[in-house]
Parts: structure tokens; sequence; C-alpha cells
């Protein structure tokens, strides 16, 4: 929750991180398979990538780099960073949702960073209950997030 920079409205729900881009290369965070390149008012150019029970979401994009139907490796390019849609400037937002609902990707991220591919593997595909990992609480600093 957040008090929404462009609208001022408080306890505004915000649905993923803000990072500091600057015309800058997008990377895929996961294997995957593009199924959405698009754009929206609000998030601007997007892509959003499935990876079994998860799903990325890339938005305020200047360029995409890739289609829908492409698949993905993790470190692929895929955009350019920008300050489409409703933004206060340029930047990248990252969302990630579990079957649909947000989940903090700043834990997943770690989560994920610390798995090998097997395991990684099993955690997409919901063959290991998430309850039983260790997932640390991450504290996220104003210098490292750009509000839209």
């Amino acid at each position: 929750m957040r008090t929404h920079p462009v609208t001022g409205i408080k306890n505004s729900f915000h649905s993923g991180i803000d990072l500091y881009a600057k015309s800058d290369t997008v990377f895929a965070i996961l294997p995957g398979k593009v199924v959405k390149v698009s754009s929206d008012r609000m998030i601007g150019n997007y892509i959003i990538i499935a990876h079994g029970a998860y799903t990325s979401i890339y938005g305020h994009l200047s360029k995409s780099v890739v289609s829908g139907g492409n698949l993905v490796a993790p470190g692929t390019p895929i955009a350019i960073s920008g300050s489409t849609g409703r933004a206060t400037g340029e930047h990248l937002h990252f969302g990630l949702k579990h079957r649909g609902v947000f989940v903090d990707p700043l834990r997943m991220l770690y989560l994920f960073s610390n798995m090998n591919k097997e395991v990684l593997y099993l955690f997409l595909n919901d063959l290991i209950d998430v309850k039983k990992l260790p997932v640390p609480s991450i504290q996220v600093g104003t210098k490292t997030e750009i509000n839209h």
C-alpha cells in the first residue's frame, strides 16, 4: 500500500516493484513463454511471460524485442525500459503473480535465485509447497524505488 504519486490517493495498492532504469535492457527472470505483448493506459507498453503457475509482468517499456509465443530463457533480453503509461519518470515496473494473484516479487526473486534448476521447475509448477521453503523478509529502500 502507498500514496499514489500521480493521483495522491492514499493506501493505493501497488502490484509490484519499480526499479530504476534509463533506457536499459530488460531481461526475462525465468524460463517461460511470452503470452502477451501489449499496451495499457496505466502500465503502458508491457510484456507478460508465463512460467508454469507463475506469470511475470514488465511494464512502462519503450520497446519490446519479443513477440507473443516466443520461448525465453532466464537472462533473455525482452525489452527496453521506458516511461509509457501513467508514470512520473522512466523506470521498470515488475510484477509477479502466482495463479493470478500478485505476490511479493522481491521475496520470490530471492527464493528463485537460490534454487537449483530441478527444484525451480518443481516450484514453478506447484509441485513443492512454498510454505515449506524459507522465504526471508526483505526491506525495500526508497532509493531503489521510483513510484508511478
